[in-house]
């Protein structure tokens, strides 16, 4: 094992074909034309004073690794052609440490040529790194066993992160990902005849980017988002046209913290446009709208909310769009300047084992549009429900006391209250217009709720606390 110097004036291709396998490569800091191919193990790393190692191929990958069992140790590289890849690796076995990789078409490039059973790009480990000022930062292609960890992905010009085609174990874990130019992460997955695996996020901060923070476009084996910050990214915190897990997750800021909307046509998979994503243990705070589903034209997947906590909106916690379908199970909607829960036209609604509280209007049923609640406690709203003419809504042991009106029914209004008490609201426990047609059944000053909850009926609820 041999260390070799590398210095601006030399052919570096020409001292990477003099290396034998497992030298140490020292960079010294210049500039270095051409495109430069690593075709066996080596270590390439800076001279101890540091200082950039500048590229300037005009196109294609200015260093490219195509040698497995290579390490890339404190340096720092930078292109000067947007047209070309900085540092392109196209084989297993590689780590990336404590290096900054600054502009070119993507900084960081981990491509491979993936078949059903042929699979190049894997066991690569990319470690405390800055990506920046590319078109793309990191561009992840056909490629699995990807650990990308706390690195900080910033002022890329369109995407901080462009991931296509992944295999099993891809992972960005401990990142900030922030003021990049378009989207902090976006999924591309175009003309895929296998299901591709999704990319995977951990406690990332995920922040300040131009349009969206993470945004799903294209069908994968889930895409996830799990215990990671978005905020403050110029319109959606997380956009998802495609399935995808978002959990345990805080969001605010911009204009709306999730937004789900529907594809014109059905994904590459076969499961309907926009398969059905979940949303699980959020915080949605904040921000003008907190979740915002829409499925124009076509029937729609569920859009399924489990155990969220979702205030302090200046225009709908929850609103269901054109078709669209949401579920929302456990969560809490509270503090929310308009509403807590919007249906439109065409779209449904379903509360199960929900609290709201402290909404202007806690549920909002417009016209030609149907709302279902079970289980559920509305208190401290101006309006608990209202349903505008044309709306449908149902309600199944439900709690509907201490609001300034408990329900308020428009003229032409269907569907039925069954065992639902409204009681102790200050202004009206029931502002039904003479020609609605909705149905209420069992007497409305008893708790249903609290007989339903004390008897055995081999289920448990579980309403959350604010």
């Amino acid at each position: 094992m041999a260390q070799i110097w590398a210095h601006s004036t030399d052919d570096l291709s020409a001292v990477i074909a003099s290396a034998s396998p497992g030298d140490h490569l020292i960079l010294t800091p210049g500039h270095y034309g051409g495109n430069h191919v690593v075709d066996k193990p080596l270590v390439l790393r800076s001279e101890k004073a540091g200082g950039t190692v500048t590229f300037t191929a005009p196109q294609g990958s200015c260093l490219l690794i195509r040698a497995p069992r290579t390490w890339l140790w404190e340096l720092s590289f930078e292109a000067t052609s947007t047209d070309a890849a900085l540092l392109t690796v196209e084989c297993d076995d590689v780590g990336i440490d404590n290096c900054q990789l600054t502009g070119g078409k993507a900084a960081l490039w981990i491509h491979g040529s993936r078949g059903m059973d042929d699979r190049y790009g894997n066991n690569i480990t990319v470690n405390r790194c800055t990506i920046q000022q590319g078109v793309v930062g990191l561009h992840l292609e056909q490629c699995a066993n990807v650990d990308v960890t706390d690195c900080i992905i910033r002022d890329n010009r369109r995407f901080g992160v462009l991931s296509s085609v992944l295999d099993k174990n891809v992972r960005l874990v401990g990142c900030e990902i922030s003021h990049n130019g378009e989207a902090g992460l976006s999924t591309a997955y175009y003309n895929v005849y296998w299901p591709p695996s999704g990319l995977n996020l951990y406690r990332c901060n995920i922040h300040d980017n131009g349009v969206h923070g993470v945004q799903v476009l294209d069908s994968a084996w889930y895409t996830g988002v799990q215990d990671c910050r978005c905020y403050d990214n110029g319109t959606a915190q997380v956009l998802l046209q495609a399935e995808a897990y978002v959990d345990g997750c805080d969001i605010s800021g911009g204009k709306v913290g999730i937004a789900i909307a529907r594809r014109q046509k059905d994904d590459i998979l076969g499961r309907g446009p926009g398969g059905n994503p979940m949303i699980a243990d959020c915080t949605i705070h904040d921000v003008p709208v907190g979740i915002s589903a829409s499925g124009p034209g076509m029937e729609s997947d569920t859009v399924q909310v489990f155990r969220s906590r979702i205030s302090h909106t200046t225009l709908s916690g929850v609103e269901s769009l054109e078709n669209a379908k949401v579920h929302l199970g456990g969560c809490l909607i509270r503090d929310n300047a308009l509403t807590g829960v919007e249906v439109h036209e065409g779209s449904e609604i379903d509360l199960t084992e929900c609290r709201l509280t402290r909404n202007r209007v806690g549920v909002l049923v417009r016209g030609g549009s149907s709302g279902r609640m079970g289980e559920s406690i509305l208190a401290s709203n101006g309006t608990a429900v209202q349903v505008d003419a044309g709306g449908m809504i149902n309600t199944s042991r439900c709690r509907i006391e201490a609001n300034g009106v408990g329900l308020a029914l428009a003229k032409g209004t269907t569907g039925t209250l069954y065992d639902t008490s409204s009681r102790m609201n200050t202004q009206h426990n029931v502002l039904r217009d003479p020609l609605s047609q909705v149905d209420i059944v069992d007497d409305p000053s008893i708790d249903h709720l609290a007989v339903y909850m004390s008897r055995s009926y081999g289920k448990e609820v579980r309403i959350p606390d604010e």
